[in-house]
């Protein structure tokens, strides 16, 4: 399937027939490749009406009669790359003499 979408890199996600269904593979792009709003990162066998979102497009995966078929949701619009905010602790300190520390163990 093709898509306009800028979000959307040209290797972004792949869906494999297989002998035992159709798979679901993210080929390591940067916004990533959902899987029922799950970012993924193996590969996944698709079952009916699962929701792949890929860049702001949703698809649900349809099989009937051994035919698979993707069909489109409405469009939900989101950033260039999802963000995802966490607290952190960033930890700053300044070792009294290390420079002359350094320098002593290195010409040991």
């Amino acid at each position: 399937m093709v898509t306009q979408d800028p979000r959307v890199s040209r290797r972004q996600a792949l869906i494999r027939a297989q002998q035992d269904g159709c798979w679901l593979f993210d080929l390591g792009s940067v916004n990533g490749s959902y899987l029922n709003g799950r970012h993924i990162t193996t590969s996944l066998l698709l079952k009916t009406v699962d929701e792949v979102k890929i860049g702001t497009h949703f698809y649900r995966f349809e099989g009937s009669g051994g035919v698979e078929v993707m069909r489109v949701l409405p469009l939900q619009t989101t950033t260039m790359v999802e963000v995802r905010s966490h607290e952190a602790i960033l930890l700053g300190c300044d070792i009294q003499r290390f420079t002359t520390l350094s320098e002593k163990a290195r010409s040991q």
